[in-house]
């Protein structure tokens, strides 16, 4: 008899296999996951930020799971270009960037005292520097954002919501 247990951790572990295969941005994510796993390892980091960094991967890599379970749903729910579909792939894209750059910035803060310090360097600078950085960063991504026109897919303008949007906007401008 099966087990819904076993049946439902198989599905899981299916869909990682899928993902895995697929999807290079995931593959990427998981050698540098890797990478600091071996660097925290060298660097012998405290059971707590080995933790933190722990959960920073696992954060980036449950976004990229999430990303392409959201891509392959839109794919097969409308499957033509439309505005609605560029809207969700690129903001799940967007919280994929996000959760990457919250561990990167969290991996600095992390392994960058520990690593100065295994190079004999100062490292007190390190933390004002990538809060400062991320400050910085995210005005400069606020003003260029705000300024910022849609990636539409062919270059040309959005595509009309529906007849019943372009109706109501003839109905708009007949009364103007």
């Amino acid at each position: 008899m099966p087990s819904p247990f076993r049946d439902a951790l198989s599905a899981a572990l299916w869909g990682v296999r899928y993902a895995v295969r697929t999807q290079r941005n995931l593959r990427v994510h998981l050698a540098v996951a890797l990478g600091v796993c071996l660097v925290s390892l060298w660097l012998r980091v405290r059971p707590l930020e080995a933790a933190l960094l722990v959960v920073l991967m696992g954060m980036v890599v449950t976004a990229e799971l999430f990303n392409t379970s959201l891509e392959a749903l839109v794919d097969a729910v409308i499957p033509e270009r439309r505005e609605a579909a560029r809207v969700v792939k690129d903001v799940s894209a967007a919280a994929v960037l996000v959760a990457a750059l919250i561990a990167v910035a969290g991996g600095a803060l992390v392994l960058g005292p520990a690593l100065l310090a295994r190079l004999r360097l100062t490292s007190g600078w390190v933390t004002p520097a990538v809060l400062g950085a991320l400050a910085l960063g995210a005005a400069a991504g606020l003003l260029r954002l705000s300024r910022a026109r849609p990636p539409w897919y062919d270059g040309a303008d959005p595509p009309p919501r529906s007849e019943e949007g372009r109706a109501g906007r003839s109905r708009r401008e007949e009364r103007s």
